[in-house]
């Protein structure tokens, strides 16, 4: 009969004490709420150091692959952030080439207007200034000035010198301009 006692397996529960022994090995593992919360599990169970060993283990493991979760989705915030970053940088960046985009446009517009004599509007409305400040067109309306020579004196209705020639005439201006009343 000796030799069946020998071949059974005498399993050995641990006390209270032994389990919270055996659980305050695994600090720093595991954070020490789950360590509490093990101890009052296991409390009053009866349990073999070798359960107790696979318990821990299992608990470490998933505490494990829960925190590489955890790191990585904070790892994967921080890159969101990183990103968002760099989009409102760009968002400036854009904003300001933008910018610069419809000062080319208004200038390309300028230059595809034709025929505009700045230096002619420069003088006619300095002229208007030191003239009582207006030139006596609306406001607003530019229209095209083009530099006449001077006007000699103009005879009697009838009396005309018609020695000059169309070439002479600057283009545009009719001879009731050069006389200076209003064309309709």
């Amino acid at each position: 009969m000796e030799e069946m006692e020998d071949n059974v397996d005498v399993q050995v529960y641990m006390s209270k004490e032994d389990i919270e022994e055996r659980l305050n090995e695994v600090k720093g593992k595991i954070p020490s709420f789950l360590i509490e919360d093990l101890k009052r599990n296991l409390s009053g169970r009866r349990v073999t150091d070798n359960q107790v060993d696979r318990i821990v283990c299992k608990i470490t493991d998933m505490y494990r692959m829960r925190q590489e979760k955890l790191d990585s989705s904070i790892e994967a915030v921080k890159d969101i952030a990183e990103i968002k970053e760099e989009l409102s940088a760009l968002k400036k960046e854009i904003h300001a080439l933008k910018g610069g985009v419809d000062d080319i446009l208004l200038d390309l517009r300028i230059l595809a207007v034709p025929d505009i004599n700045i230096e002619s509007i420069i003088n006619e409305a300095l002229a208007g200034e030191s003239e009582g400040g207006h030139s006596g067109e609306d406001e607003g309306e530019v229209g095209e000035v083009e530099e006449v020579g001077e006007v000699e004196e103009v005879g009697e209705v009838g009396d005309t010198d018609d020695t000059a020639t169309a070439a002479e005439q600057p283009p545009g201006i009719e001879e009731e301009a050069i006389v200076g009343t209003p064309s309709s």
